[in-house]
Formats: C-alpha cells, sequence, structure tokens
C-alpha cells in the first residue's frame, strides 16, 4: 500500500508524540541577539573531546559533568554524524563537542529521562535572530543561556538521543526550556512510478520535504527526499508513555520528476553549520 504525503514546513509536522522543533526562521528586521561567532564555552570546559569542567544550561537544568569511563559503543565521528543531522536545531550554529554525563532535571512525558547518562553532547546556538515590525531591539531578561541547545546521543544502544533547548528570549517572546525527541534527517531512495515519486520511509520515519537541484529535464537534474526518523528508536519503548511508531512503508511524494531525473547522495542531510 502506498501512502500519499502533503509536505509542509518542518515545524508543523507532527505524528504521535514525535513532536517536531520550531522552525527557526531568520527574518529581515531588528536583532536581538548577538552573532554565535562572538559565542564561546568557557575556557578548559572540553579537552581531548571530553568534558572536563561542569557545564549548564538554565541553572542547572541541564548539567554535563565529567566521567572518567570511556564511550564504548559510539564514537565521535559517528555521534557527529548523528547530531548534526538532527532535526530540532536546523538553522543552530555547532559551538562544541564532548563526552559527559547528561542529567536533565526537566521531565516532559513521552521523552526518556536523562539521569547521568554517559554521552556525546553537541552543543549550538542560535545566532543572530532579525525580527520583522520592530524597529528598535526589546529590553531582554536576564537569561544566561538564552540561544543555547544541546544534542545529546546516549553511548549505549537504547539510550536515549534528546535535544534540549534553553529557555530564550527573542523579538520580544519567551521560550521555555524544553526536552524532545531527536530526528536525524537524511534522504531515501525513491523511484519513479507510473503514480509518480515513491520513496521508501523507514520504520518510525515521516517524510518531510524535498528538494531540487539544476534544471528540470536536464541530464544534472537531481532529487530528494528526506525524511525523519527518531535517532534510537529503541529509547522510544521506554517510559510510563511508550511512543507507537509508524511501520516502514512506501510514500508517494508530491514533486515531479522524468526518467531522466537522478538520486541525489542518500545519507544524513547535515542540518548545522559546522563553526567552531
Amino acid at each position: 500500500m502506498i501512502a500519499k504525503f502533503k509536505l509542509l514546513p518542518t515545524c508543523l509536522l507532527a505524528i504521535g508524540l514525535l513532536q517536531f522543533g520550531p522552525c527557526n526562521v531568520i527574518d529581515a528586521g531588528a536583532s536581538t541577539s548577538g552573532p554565535s561567532s562572538q559565542v564561546q564555552l568557557p575556557r578548559g570546559t572540553i579537552a581531548n573531546s571530553r568534558f572536563v569542567k561542569t557545564f549548564t544550561l538554565d541553572k542547572g537544568t541541564f548539567t554535563v559533568t565529567p566521567t572518567t569511563k570511556p564511550e564504548r559503543f559510539k564514537n565521535k565521528r559517528s555521534a557527529i554524524d548523528e547530531m548534526w543531522a538532527t532535526e530540532e536545531v536546523g538553522g543552530y550554529q555547532a559551538i562544541a563537542v564532548g563526552f559527559g554525563s547528561v542529567t536533565i532535571s526537566r521531565n516532559v512525558m513521552g521523552v526518556p529521562k536523562v539521569f547521568r547518562l554517559r554521552a556525546w553532547v553537541g552543543l549550538v546556538h542560535a545566532g543572530a535572530s532579525y525580527c520583522p515590525m520592530m524597529t528598535t531591539i526589546p529590553k531582554s531578561p536576564h537569561l544566561p543561556s538564552s540561544g543555547w541547545a544541546a544534542v545529546v546521543i546516549g553511548d549505549q544502544p537504547g539510550s536515549p538521543d534528546v535535544v534540549y533547548q534553553a529557555e530564550t528570549f527573542r523579538c520580544a517572546k519567551l521560550s521555555l526550556p524544553s526536552v524532545q525527541i531527536a530526528h536525524e534527517v537524511f534522504s531515501v531512495p525513491w523511484t519513479l512510478t507510473p503514480h509518480g515519486v515513491v520513496a521508501k520511509i523507514p520504520y518510525c520515519g515521516v517524510i518531510i520535504g524535498h528538494g531540487e537541484s539544476g534544471r528540470a529535464g536536464s541530464p544534472a537534474f537531481t532529487l530528494r527526499v528526506d525524511v525523519a526518523v527518531p535517532e534510537d528508536t529503541k529509547a522510544l519503548s521506554i517510559g510510563p508513555l511508550p511512543v507507537r511508531c509508524p511501520a516502514a512503508r512506501l510514500g508517494q511524494v508530491d514533486v515531479a520528476a522524468t526518467t531522466k531525473t537522478l538520486h541525489a547522495s542518500l545519507g544524513p542531510e547535515p542540518m548545522v553549520p559546522i563553526t567552531y
């Protein structure tokens, strides 16, 4: 059976408890925060890809502490491939990556709890925000973690992979801290059928968009179909309210293609520009 999908902006998609994060849109207008190029970790926080000092967001709601235990199942390279393809931090800029013990005191229904979790942590910052219809910069409350977020990739298979977004003031709007299941974005195979383009959607996946490159009908025209999938589906069954995922299936994509259309590259789609 082939399911049909209408492609919506990523921030509006939801399936069951798999809530996607807010769009990080940059508009013209007044700037309400400094560029992420000015954002730096306290000196000596990370050394040799490991946290050697405690790092906190929102006065300790999110905490990473040093651990002497080594990573066992995921090396830094594989963790980076996952974390920088995370949909919830699309548009943020990467600040640093390190291995440590993570505790998040904020609990959200449907999201696995994180307590002393050995994990790779990718720290990101939203950077400058430009606000339409604003000609002056509003007075901001003192929020030392404003604009920060962290992607947590548990080391052990089945351990939580989550995104923590700090309390943030942007465009005169206060956003409270949030914890979400992390979703990896990657390009999937598709085929051209008499009914149109059909993509292979993996278990627990949702089509979030597509992209074309080149001129339609030309030999160099390529098509990419992107899906978002929880970065560790095993962790979704943990907790008082397990998430039920859709099975692997075929999905029809509302996009024009011809027999000359080529596949774009498959695999993780980087969502975060690297600046460190």
